[in-house]
């Protein structure tokens, strides 16, 4: 019975990892997003989230927030970087 207690153990470990790495993703790409001169590092990280499990559309909703809430340059930028991640991932 501990063995499953382990296993179950291990894979709520994994998953709240997996959350955790989101959420930093996510975290960074927001900051990056709002300052200016980082774009190499925001390209980075954006497809570095892509990587770890951040779907495309989860990236677009992000954008749209940042659209809405804090200036709309900001977000055309971020939306102009993200279309070159796609096309990167894409080959």
């Amino acid at each position: 019975m501990q063995e499953m207690g382990s296993i179950v153990g291990n894979k709520l470990t994994a998953i709240l990892a997996g959350i955790l790495i989101s959420v930093f993703s996510i975290t960074t790409i927001s900051a990056l997003a709002r300052m200016e001169g980082v774009n190499p590092k925001l390209q980075f990280h954006l497809n570095a989230g892509m990587n770890v499990g951040l779907t495309e559309a989860q990236v677009r909703s992000l954008i749209s927030v940042l659209q809405s809430r804090v200036c709309k340059k900001e977000a055309d930028n971020a939306n102009e970087i993200l279309s070159k991640v796609l096309s990167s991932r894409a080959r």
